[in-house]
Protein backbone atom coordinates (compact mmCIF):
# COMPACT_ATOMS: atom_id res chain seq x y z
CA UNK A 1 0.00 0.00 0.00
CA UNK A 2 1.24 3.45 -0.87
CA UNK A 3 2.55 5.64 1.95
CA UNK A 4 0.90 9.00 2.45
CA UNK A 5 2.17 12.29 3.88
CA UNK A 6 0.48 11.25 7.14
CA UNK A 7 1.99 7.77 7.43
CA UNK A 8 4.35 8.77 10.20
CA UNK A 9 1.53 10.45 12.13
CA UNK A 10 -0.75 7.46 12.46
CA UNK A 11 1.06 4.95 14.68
CA UNK A 12 -1.40 4.72 17.58
CA UNK A 13 -1.02 2.54 20.69
CA UNK A 14 -3.48 1.87 23.51
CA UNK A 15 -4.66 4.69 25.81
CA UNK A 16 -1.84 5.81 28.12
CA UNK A 17 -2.20 6.24 31.87
CA UNK A 18 -3.44 9.65 32.94
CA UNK A 19 -0.25 10.33 34.86
CA UNK A 20 1.75 9.65 31.68
CA UNK A 21 -0.07 12.22 29.55
CA UNK A 22 1.74 15.23 28.16
CA UNK A 23 -0.04 18.54 27.96
CA UNK A 24 -0.24 20.07 24.52
CA UNK A 25 1.77 23.25 24.22
CA UNK A 26 -0.45 24.37 21.32
CA UNK A 27 -4.02 23.71 22.47
CA UNK A 28 -4.49 23.93 26.23
CA UNK A 29 -7.02 26.23 27.89
CA UNK A 30 -6.83 26.48 31.67
CA UNK A 31 -10.58 27.12 31.82
CA UNK A 32 -11.38 24.16 29.54
CA UNK A 33 -13.74 21.50 30.85
CA UNK A 34 -12.87 18.42 28.78
CA UNK A 35 -9.56 16.80 27.78
CA UNK A 36 -9.13 15.15 24.39
CA UNK A 37 -6.23 12.68 24.33
CA UNK A 38 -4.40 11.56 21.19
CA UNK A 39 -1.21 9.47 21.30
CA UNK A 40 -0.47 10.45 24.87
CA UNK A 41 -0.96 14.18 24.31
CA UNK A 42 -3.73 15.95 26.21
CA UNK A 43 -5.66 18.86 24.72
CA UNK A 44 -7.79 20.77 27.24
CA UNK A 45 -10.67 22.44 25.44
CA UNK A 46 -14.18 23.73 25.99
CA UNK A 47 -16.86 21.11 25.55
CA UNK A 48 -19.38 23.66 24.24
CA UNK A 49 -17.01 25.22 21.71
CA UNK A 50 -15.90 21.92 20.20
CA UNK A 51 -19.38 20.37 20.31
CA UNK A 52 -20.88 23.37 18.55
CA UNK A 53 -18.47 22.96 15.64
CA UNK A 54 -18.57 19.16 15.43
CA UNK A 55 -21.64 16.95 15.81
CA UNK A 56 -19.39 13.92 16.17
CA UNK A 57 -17.52 15.39 19.12
CA UNK A 58 -20.84 16.46 20.61
CA UNK A 59 -22.01 12.85 20.51
CA UNK A 60 -18.69 11.59 21.87
CA UNK A 61 -18.86 13.94 24.80
CA UNK A 62 -22.29 12.56 25.69
CA UNK A 63 -21.08 8.94 25.79
CA UNK A 64 -19.30 7.78 28.99
CA UNK A 65 -15.73 6.70 28.24
CA UNK A 66 -14.81 3.16 29.41
CA UNK A 67 -12.21 3.31 32.17
CA UNK A 68 -10.80 1.06 34.83
CA UNK A 69 -11.14 3.68 37.52
CA UNK A 70 -12.07 7.29 38.14
CA UNK A 71 -8.39 8.20 38.05
CA UNK A 72 -7.96 7.06 34.43
CA UNK A 73 -11.16 8.84 33.39
CA UNK A 74 -10.22 12.27 34.69
CA UNK A 75 -7.24 14.47 34.00
CA UNK A 76 -6.59 17.77 35.70
CA UNK A 77 -10.16 17.65 37.02
CA UNK A 78 -11.70 17.19 33.55
CA UNK A 79 -13.29 14.15 31.90
CA UNK A 80 -11.09 12.51 29.27
CA UNK A 81 -12.07 11.54 25.73
CA UNK A 82 -9.62 9.30 23.86
CA UNK A 83 -9.37 9.46 20.05
CA UNK A 84 -7.41 7.18 17.74
CA UNK A 85 -6.01 9.96 15.55
CA UNK A 86 -2.44 11.19 15.76
CA UNK A 87 -1.49 14.03 18.07
CA UNK A 88 -0.47 16.18 15.09
CA UNK A 89 -3.78 15.65 13.30
CA UNK A 90 -5.81 16.48 16.42
CA UNK A 91 -3.68 19.54 17.18
CA UNK A 92 -4.24 20.87 13.65
CA UNK A 93 -8.00 20.27 13.82
CA UNK A 94 -8.45 21.89 17.25
CA UNK A 95 -6.19 24.81 16.32
CA UNK A 96 -8.37 25.38 13.25
CA UNK A 97 -11.54 25.19 15.36
CA UNK A 98 -10.17 27.82 17.75
CA UNK A 99 -8.50 29.94 15.05
CA UNK A 100 -5.27 29.63 17.01
CA UNK A 101 -3.26 29.78 13.79
CA UNK A 102 -4.65 32.77 11.94
CA UNK A 103 -3.21 31.43 8.66
CA UNK A 104 -5.39 28.31 8.72
CA UNK A 105 -8.36 30.21 7.32
CA UNK A 106 -6.21 32.52 5.20
CA UNK A 107 -6.71 30.75 1.88
CA UNK A 108 -3.88 32.74 0.33
CA UNK A 109 -1.23 31.48 2.75
CA UNK A 110 0.98 28.44 2.35
CA UNK A 111 -0.06 25.14 3.91
CA UNK A 112 2.12 22.00 3.89
CA UNK A 113 0.60 19.00 2.12
CA UNK A 114 0.55 16.90 5.31
CA UNK A 115 -1.43 19.62 7.11
CA UNK A 116 -3.93 19.93 4.25
CA UNK A 117 -4.45 16.16 4.23
CA UNK A 118 -4.80 15.97 8.01
CA UNK A 119 -7.42 18.72 8.05
CA UNK A 120 -9.39 17.22 5.17
CA UNK A 121 -9.31 13.80 6.81
CA UNK A 122 -10.35 14.88 10.31
CA UNK A 123 -12.78 17.57 9.17
CA UNK A 124 -14.62 14.84 7.27
CA UNK A 125 -14.37 12.31 10.09
CA UNK A 126 -15.64 14.70 12.78
CA UNK A 127 -17.98 16.63 10.48
CA UNK A 128 -16.47 20.10 10.64
CA UNK A 129 -17.63 21.48 7.27
CA UNK A 130 -16.23 25.00 7.57
CA UNK A 131 -12.70 23.63 7.90
CA UNK A 132 -13.25 21.34 4.91
CA UNK A 133 -14.42 24.31 2.87
CA UNK A 134 -11.43 26.40 3.93
CA UNK A 135 -8.91 23.77 2.83
CA UNK A 136 -10.74 23.00 -0.43
CA UNK A 137 -10.88 26.73 -1.21
CA UNK A 138 -7.07 26.78 -1.21
CA UNK A 139 -7.03 24.11 -3.90
CA UNK A 140 -9.64 25.97 -5.95
CA UNK A 141 -7.61 29.20 -5.85
CA UNK A 142 -4.33 27.51 -6.67
CA UNK A 143 -5.67 25.29 -9.45
CA UNK A 144 -8.24 27.05 -11.68
CA UNK A 145 -11.04 24.71 -12.77
CA UNK A 146 -11.86 26.42 -16.10
CA UNK A 147 -9.91 27.77 -19.04
CA UNK A 148 -11.09 31.34 -18.42
CA UNK A 149 -9.98 31.21 -14.79
CA UNK A 150 -6.68 29.72 -15.90
CA UNK A 151 -6.18 32.68 -18.27
CA UNK A 152 -7.03 35.12 -15.49
CA UNK A 153 -4.55 33.43 -13.17
CA UNK A 154 -1.85 33.61 -15.83
CA UNK A 155 -2.54 37.33 -16.21
CA UNK A 156 -2.39 37.93 -12.45
CA UNK A 157 0.80 35.88 -12.05
CA UNK A 158 2.55 37.73 -14.86
CA UNK A 159 2.56 34.81 -17.24
CA UNK A 160 3.82 31.87 -15.18
CA UNK A 161 1.63 29.85 -12.80
CA UNK A 162 4.29 28.62 -10.47
CA UNK A 163 4.26 31.31 -7.81
CA UNK A 164 2.08 29.03 -5.71
CA UNK A 165 -0.16 29.61 -2.74
CA UNK A 166 0.17 25.96 -1.82
CA UNK A 167 2.97 24.34 -3.77
CA UNK A 168 6.48 24.40 -2.34
CA UNK A 169 9.49 22.13 -2.70
CA UNK A 170 7.72 19.52 -4.77
CA UNK A 171 4.54 19.44 -2.68
CA UNK A 172 2.60 19.52 -5.95
CA UNK A 173 2.91 15.73 -6.13
CA UNK A 174 1.41 15.34 -2.65
CA UNK A 175 -1.38 17.76 -3.50
CA UNK A 176 -2.33 15.79 -6.61
CA UNK A 177 -2.45 12.64 -4.47
CA UNK A 178 -4.65 14.43 -1.91
CA UNK A 179 -7.00 15.78 -4.59
CA UNK A 180 -7.49 12.33 -6.08
CA UNK A 181 -7.66 10.33 -2.85
CA UNK A 182 -10.07 12.75 -1.15
CA UNK A 183 -12.35 13.11 -4.16
CA UNK A 184 -11.86 16.84 -4.77
CA UNK A 185 -13.34 18.38 -7.90
CA UNK A 186 -11.57 16.60 -10.83
CA UNK A 187 -11.79 19.82 -12.85
CA UNK A 188 -8.93 21.12 -10.66
CA UNK A 189 -6.57 18.41 -11.91
CA UNK A 190 -5.57 19.87 -15.32
CA UNK A 191 -4.02 22.97 -13.72
CA UNK A 192 -2.40 20.84 -11.01
CA UNK A 193 -0.89 18.43 -13.52
CA UNK A 194 0.20 21.39 -15.65
CA UNK A 195 2.23 22.67 -12.68
CA UNK A 196 3.62 19.19 -11.93
CA UNK A 197 4.68 18.69 -15.55
CA UNK A 198 7.30 21.42 -15.20
CA UNK A 199 9.30 19.35 -12.70
CA UNK A 200 12.13 17.10 -13.93
CA UNK A 201 11.29 13.43 -14.43
CA UNK A 202 13.76 12.51 -11.66
CA UNK A 203 11.70 14.57 -9.18
CA UNK A 204 8.54 12.74 -10.23
CA UNK A 205 10.17 9.35 -9.60
CA UNK A 206 11.55 10.52 -6.25
CA UNK A 207 8.01 11.53 -5.28
CA UNK A 208 6.82 8.00 -6.11
CA UNK A 209 9.63 6.43 -4.08
CA UNK A 210 9.00 8.55 -1.00
CA UNK A 211 5.22 8.07 -1.17
CA UNK A 212 4.04 11.53 -2.16
CA UNK A 213 2.11 10.07 -5.10
CA UNK A 214 1.76 6.79 -6.96
CA UNK A 215 2.81 5.59 -10.40
CA UNK A 216 -0.82 5.68 -11.50
CA UNK A 217 -1.04 9.32 -10.36
CA UNK A 218 2.20 10.16 -12.19
CA UNK A 219 1.07 8.62 -15.50
CA UNK A 220 -1.30 11.49 -16.50
CA UNK A 221 1.51 13.95 -15.75
CA UNK A 222 3.78 12.30 -18.31
CA UNK A 223 1.01 12.31 -20.91
CA UNK A 224 0.32 15.99 -20.23
CA UNK A 225 4.03 16.78 -20.47
CA UNK A 226 4.11 15.21 -23.95
CA UNK A 227 0.89 16.97 -24.94
CA UNK A 228 2.19 20.38 -23.92
CA UNK A 229 5.40 19.98 -25.87
CA UNK A 230 3.48 18.77 -28.94
CA UNK A 231 1.08 21.71 -28.65
CA UNK A 232 3.94 24.19 -28.61
CA UNK A 233 5.33 22.71 -31.81
CA UNK A 234 1.83 22.89 -33.31
CA UNK A 235 1.64 26.60 -32.47
CA UNK A 236 5.00 27.27 -34.07
CA UNK A 237 3.92 25.38 -37.19
CA UNK A 238 0.68 27.36 -37.29
CA UNK A 239 2.62 30.63 -37.30
CA UNK A 240 4.85 29.30 -40.06
CA UNK A 241 1.91 28.22 -42.21
CA UNK A 242 -0.26 31.34 -41.85
CA UNK A 243 0.56 34.21 -44.23
CA UNK A 244 0.38 37.87 -43.34
CA UNK A 245 -3.19 39.00 -44.20
CA UNK A 246 -3.60 40.78 -47.52
CA UNK A 247 -5.32 43.68 -45.73
CA UNK A 248 -2.16 44.45 -43.76
CA UNK A 249 -1.14 48.07 -44.40
CA UNK A 250 2.51 47.37 -43.60
CA UNK A 251 3.05 44.03 -45.33
CA UNK A 252 6.86 44.16 -45.86
CA UNK A 253 7.50 45.42 -42.34
CA UNK A 254 5.08 42.97 -40.71
CA UNK A 255 6.51 40.07 -42.76
CA UNK A 256 9.99 40.83 -41.48
CA UNK A 257 8.71 41.38 -37.95
CA UNK A 258 6.75 38.10 -38.05
CA UNK A 259 9.93 36.24 -39.02
CA UNK A 260 11.71 37.81 -36.04
CA UNK A 261 8.83 36.88 -33.74
CA UNK A 262 8.87 33.28 -34.98
CA UNK A 263 12.60 33.08 -34.37
CA UNK A 264 12.05 34.38 -30.83
CA UNK A 265 9.22 31.93 -30.09
CA UNK A 266 11.19 29.00 -31.48
CA UNK A 267 13.81 29.50 -28.76
CA UNK A 268 11.26 28.38 -26.16
CA UNK A 269 9.94 25.30 -27.93
CA UNK A 270 11.36 22.07 -26.50
CA UNK A 271 13.23 23.64 -23.58
CA UNK A 272 10.76 22.15 -21.08
CA UNK A 273 7.08 21.34 -20.98
CA UNK A 274 4.45 24.07 -21.30
CA UNK A 275 6.85 26.98 -21.89
CA UNK A 276 4.78 28.77 -24.55
CA UNK A 277 1.39 27.58 -23.29
CA UNK A 278 1.83 29.10 -19.86
CA UNK A 279 3.00 32.53 -20.98
CA UNK A 280 -0.43 34.03 -21.43
CA UNK A 281 -2.13 36.39 -23.86
CA UNK A 282 -0.44 39.50 -22.52
CA UNK A 283 2.95 37.93 -23.25
CA UNK A 284 2.01 37.22 -26.85
CA UNK A 285 0.53 40.68 -27.39
CA UNK A 286 3.57 42.36 -25.85
CA UNK A 287 5.99 40.31 -27.90
CA UNK A 288 4.03 40.90 -31.11
CA UNK A 289 3.90 44.65 -30.42
CA UNK A 290 7.58 44.83 -29.48
CA UNK A 291 8.46 43.25 -32.84
CA UNK A 292 6.77 46.16 -34.64
CA UNK A 293 3.77 44.27 -36.00
CA UNK A 294 0.82 46.45 -36.93
CA UNK A 295 -2.31 46.46 -34.78
CA UNK A 296 -4.15 44.10 -37.12
CA UNK A 297 -1.31 41.55 -37.10
CA UNK A 298 -0.95 41.78 -33.32
CA UNK A 299 -4.66 40.96 -33.04
CA UNK A 300 -4.27 38.00 -35.40
CA UNK A 301 -1.30 36.64 -33.41
CA UNK A 302 -3.27 36.96 -30.20
CA UNK A 303 -6.23 35.17 -31.77
CA UNK A 304 -4.01 32.29 -32.93
CA UNK A 305 -2.40 32.06 -29.50
CA UNK A 306 -5.70 32.08 -27.61
CA UNK A 307 -7.04 29.32 -29.86
CA UNK A 308 -3.85 27.37 -29.24
CA UNK A 309 -4.27 27.72 -25.46
CA UNK A 310 -7.96 26.77 -25.56
CA UNK A 311 -7.28 23.68 -27.68
CA UNK A 312 -4.39 22.66 -25.42
CA UNK A 313 -6.51 23.11 -22.30
CA UNK A 314 -9.19 20.83 -23.76
CA UNK A 315 -6.51 18.20 -24.37
CA UNK A 316 -5.31 18.48 -20.75
CA UNK A 317 -8.87 18.01 -19.51
CA UNK A 318 -9.21 14.89 -21.68
CA UNK A 319 -6.04 13.40 -20.18
CA UNK A 320 -7.20 13.99 -16.62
Amino acid sequence: MMATPLQSMNQVSGPPRADALQRSSDVWFDDGNVVIVAQGTAFRVHRGVVARKSDIFRDMFSIPQPAASLETEMYDGCPVVHVSDSRVEVMLLLAAMYDIDSKIHDVGSRMPAAHAEALLKLAAKYEVPHIQRSVIKRFEIQFPATFERFLARLKNEGGVILNPLLVKNGDIFSFIHIMRSHGLNPRLLPAAYHAASRYPFADMITAVNDGRWSLSEMEPCLRIREQLLASDYDLLQHFLDQPIPSTCENYPGCKASMDELLEYISRYVGLHASTIFERGLDWMENKASSHALCEECVGICSQWYRQHMSTTWDKLVAVC
